[in-house]
């Protein structure tokens, strides 16, 4: 099915995790400048990839296939949160709405609950890190893929700082509205077949 990042996460209810048994965030600063050069490039459309997901309980969706992409995404939008809302402070028009960058890709401010929970290692350091953007925390930097979040962070601020404000919105709207293609099951063996499937086959049979 084609949606978009933004229709992905239409509810401030529904929540994604990335179960333990996925791979923990891998990209390094050639995937993360790859993902800023193609928002650069990009006009008015932005693919993103198919994403497969398991449905868990209700509202929640596991990440089996697209969890490097989605990871990245999150800390996109945190990034950007800290920098629109830094120039609005300093007196810019914003307009992009702030509170909606909040509540649908990182916490639902409301019940105080975590909207990406990556792998559960990694977790508690990703919410001090990028959903509550905290300058200052005692969570260590003790695996790769820690090191590697902190890592894409540090890109997009150094990228963003120096971005015009138009490029920022410009940018934000294309991840919102990026085009992308889902595939949602319902327990863990059909998932495990349709990602061996697709792998070995390729996307386009999910296209629809």
């Amino acid at each position: 099915m084609e949606s978009t990042i933004n229709k992905l996460f239409d509810s401030k209810n529904r929540k994604f995790e990335i179960p333990s048994y996925q791979r923990a965030f891998s990209w390094e600063e050639k995937q993360i400048n790859q993902f800023i050069e193609d928002l650069k490039n990009a006009k008015n459309l932005y693919y993103l990839g198919h994403f497969l997901f398991e449905e868990k309980e209700e509202n929640t969706l596991f990440v089996i296939d697209g969890q490097q992409r989605l990871t990245t995404c999150i800390i996109f939008f945190s990034v950007l949160y800290s920098e629109l809302t830094a120039r609005k402070n300093f007196g810019e028009t914003i307009k992009i709405d702030l509170t909606d960058l909040t509540d649908y890709y990182l916490k639902d401010l409301r019940k105080e609950t975590q909207k990406f929970k990556t792998v559960r290692d990694d977790n508690n350091f990703f919410i001090d890190e990028i959903i509550d953007r905290k300058k200052e925390h005692s969570q260590e930097i003790n695996t790769k893929s820690k090191e590697r979040i902190r890592n894409a962070k540090k890109i997009f601020e150094k990228e963003f700082l120096t971005a015009s404000l138009s490029d920022l919105e410009k940018w934000g709207r294309l991840v919102e509205n990026a085009t992308i293609t889902k595939y949602i099951v319902k327990d863990k063996v059909q998932a495990t077949e349709i990602f061996a499937f697709q792998n070995d086959r390729g996307i386009k049979a999910f296209k629809t």
